[in-house]
């Protein structure tokens, strides 16, 4: 799950959720359409879902229509997230990265050809902070 460390504003928005997505609280996400979505490899992430928790109907863009609260990500926002699949380190500092199922962890097997998150410090073996990339 991602945690916002230092956002310059929190401007949220409630919006209807894609057909079939899987979202947690804490899921990176992004816009697609107008419709709240996981972002793919070479989308921005532009949000994080705060209320999320489930995966929601196959009709839900047209039919149950059911939202999910966001909160804006704007450029260079920092962001703690748990890595998966993967070892990050110090030496690995300022190489990107994707999400991985659900948006709401990083992959840490190999760095990113897409835009996701660049990793900007390492705390510890088990906390990682990240920038949003522009």
């Amino acid at each position: 799950m991602a945690k916002v460390i230092s956002p310059s504003r929190c401007a949220g928005a409630y919006k209807v959720v894609e057909n079939s997505a899987v979202l947690l609280s804490g899921s990176l996400v992004s816009l697609d359409w107008g419709f709240v979505s996981l972002p793919a490899a070479t989308d921005k992430v532009e949000w994080i879902a705060v209320d999320a928790g489930k995966t929601y109907d196959a009709d839900n863009e047209t039919v149950k229509q059911e939202k999910v609260n966001i909160l804006v990500l704007e450029d260079n926002t920092k962001i703690e997230v748990e890595v998966t699949n993967g070892t990050i380190a110090q030496a690995n500092v300022g190489s990107t990265y994707d999400l991985v199922t659900w948006g709401a962890s990083v992959d840490g097997a190999t760095s990113a050809t897409g835009v996701v998150l660049t990793l900007d410090e390492v705390i510890s073996t088990t906390k990682w902070i990240f920038t949003r990339a522009k």
